[in-house]
Parts: C-alpha cells; structure tokens; sequence
C-alpha cells in the first residue's frame, strides 16, 4: 500500500514537472525535447549531435531533425569542429535569449515550490534529495538524461551528486 509520504512525493513530482513544462511552452514551443536541448546547449558549450542525442535519449535520426528544427527557429547553428566529421552546436544570440529564459522559467518553478521553506528546512532537503537522487539514478547514461535541465553552475558550486 503507497503511504502517504509516497503518495506527497509523486503529486509534488507531477507539480513541480507541470510547473516547470508550462514556464518552457511560454519560451519555446518547438517541441518538447526543444527546452531541454536548448539548456544543454547553453550549459555545456561545443556540445555535439551525439552528446545531445545521449542527454535526450533520442536516436541519432531524431536528434538532427530536432537541430534542424532549432536551426529553423534561428536558435541554433552548426559549426564546424576540429574532427572535420563532426559538427559543434552552438547557440544564436536569438538562441541564447531563449536558453535564458527558459532556466530563468525554471529557477521561477523550483523557487515557488520553495517558497515558505525555512532555512532548515531547506538544509534537511539539500541533504536528504542527493541520496534521493542516488536511489533512482544510477549511471552516467541515466544522470546525464536526469539533469538535462540542471544549471551547471549549481553543482559546480557544490559538487553533483549523481554518480560519473
């Protein structure tokens, strides 16, 4: 039987993904793997079709027409690269606007979950969601896809807790 922590978890879960997915449609409405192909790009510079393809879980096929469509939108553009076989994305000014505000969209949803939490509180979360964390992630494969959406800058500050 799900307990009631179980079943707070799961509606705070949807909550906060809803949240999150409405702030990215009011950035950019491309698709719904755009947002995050869109921050990756931004948080991970000389990013590459089969990096992304990896953070996305997408074939290889669905990856280029997801650039193509970015390349369309004028966000994102192909550059060449020292392997002469593979390209580098990289974001247009018109891209990095967007990219900006798609994580501005989510630093508003995860600051409004937050809202109201004590300084402790927040201390018990911070220490309780990387063991979380670890308990459903368990490659570098599945963290890379869990953190798609992460400012890098975060865990550079602190450390990742997801495994390498």
């Amino acid at each position: 039987m799900t307990t009631r922590l179980e079943n707070l978890l799961g509606a705070f879960s949807v909550a906060v993904n809803d949240s999150m997915d409405n702030a990215f449609d009011e950035a950019c409405a491309v698709g719904d793997s755009a947002p995050a192909a869109m921050i990756l790009i931004h948080e991970n510079p000389d990013t590459r079709i089969e990096a992304l393809a990896r953070y996305l879980t997408l074939s290889h096929s669905g990856t280029v027409r997801l650039v193509d469509r970015l390349s369309q939108a004028g966000w994102v553009a192909r550059e060449t690269c020292d392997d002469k076989r593979a390209v580098v994305l990289v974001l247009t000014k018109a891209g990095a606007k967007v990219a900006e505000r798609l994580l501005e969209g989510r630093r508003k949803s995860l600051g409004k979950a937050l809202s109201g939490i004590s300084a402790a509180d927040r201390k018990v979360l911070e220490r309780l969601l990387p063991q979380m964390l670890n308990n459903l992630v368990t490659g570098r494969a599945q963290a890379d896809h869990t953190c798609r959406y992460c400012d890098s800058g975060a865990c550079e500050r602190e450390g990742c807790p997801l495994p390498d």
